[in-house]
């Protein structure tokens, strides 16, 4: 069974989110190098850099819309935070026709008066991979609303699957 996160959807998903923040917060050429040379090689050169500029574009946007900084974990870190979960849960429901999943994950980054700017910027980035052959699989909404209440830091309310007696 591969990993979700080492799909290449997925991974190009998180790891240019990643690594083009980074390269941002960071002042730094380095990891946008990085990006640049995984989008060329699973994408190949031309089709890769016009996925890059989208993300580029993407990231832009919801960094100047978003209700706070983004965040990110370093590249090859196999874990999520709750920005990564809410942009992969947003391209995952533009590529998937998931309005609500869309919804939810473009006003978990931005509030109600900018969210459409972020889903149309992302919509490019995600119409851009699925043409390319890279659907991401789709992220049911309620994982998506037990990120957002596990990142607020409560407990997600759900019934238990077992009991012990």
């Amino acid at each position: 069974m591969i990993d979700y996160l080492q799909r290449p959807p997925e991974h190009l998903v998180l790891h240019g989110y990643r690594c083009w923040t980074r390269g941002i917060a960071l002042s730094s050429r380095a990891p946008l190098v990085e990006a640049e040379a995984l989008y060329g090689d699973l994408l190949g050169e031309r089709t890769g850099r016009a996925a890059l500029d989208a993300l580029a574009e993407f990231v832009a946007t919801t960094g100047l819309c978003a209700r706070c900084p983004l965040r990110m974990l370093r590249p090859g870190t196999r874990a999520l935070c709750r920005d990564e979960a809410m942009v992969l849960g947003l391209v995952a429901g533009l590529q998937n026709g998931d309005d609500i999943a869309t919804r939810f994950c473009a006003l978990a980054l931005a509030d109600d008066r900018n969210a459409g700017q972020v889903g149309a910027a992302a919509m490019t980035y995600a119409m851009m991979l699925k043409a390319s052959g890279r659907t991401l699989l789709p992220v049911p909404v309620e994982v998506l609303r037990d990120v957002e209440t596990v990142a607020s830091g409560q407990e997600p309310q759900r019934p238990a699957d077992s009991t012990l007696h």
